[in-house]
């Protein structure tokens, strides 16, 4: 783990997430995104690890709520077998929204959830998953 720690939820950057994934058989990744970005961008793509991404879009509009996106994310990860143990990672664009959402897991108490620093697309400081050459599905 690296860069720092906040309300339970620690920061990797985009390889060392996928090697978790790729390593730790009940380790998760929720997407989340809005559709929109996820069409313009890509997505992080998990097919060669046997396991698809999760998407529950972080509320940031009046229409969607907190209590959406954590019903929606508990429930996609009851289906994908994870347990409030199992590691959760959470990607964005950058790094901030996924930040938030881990926090808002882990008030639930999921207690391993991971922020993916540099988020999808990355930033000046930090390259992110697509920056680095993982896997990208185009949805």
């Amino acid at each position: 783990m690296m860069v720092r720690e906040s309300m339970r939820v620690d920061d990797l950057d985009a390889e060392q997430a996928f090697e978790l994934l790729r390593s730790v058989p009940d380790a998760q990744l929720i997407d989340v995104r809005r559709d929109d970005e996820r069409v313009a961008l890509g997505a992080p793509s998990l097919e060669e690890v046997g396991k698809r991404v999760i998407h529950a879009v972080w509320p940031t509009s009046p229409d969607l709520s907190l209590d959406d996106f954590i019903a929606t994310a508990e429930r996609e990860l009851a289906d994908a077998g994870a347990h409030h143990d199992s590691p959760v990672l959470i990607v964005c664009r950058s790094g901030v929204r996924s930040r938030a959402a881990g926090e808002a897991l882990a008030a639930r108490g999921w207690t391993r959830c991971l922020n993916v620093a540099g988020g999808f697309s990355g930033r000046p400081d930090l390259a992110g998953w697509s920056d680095r050459g993982l896997p990208v599905s185009h949805i």
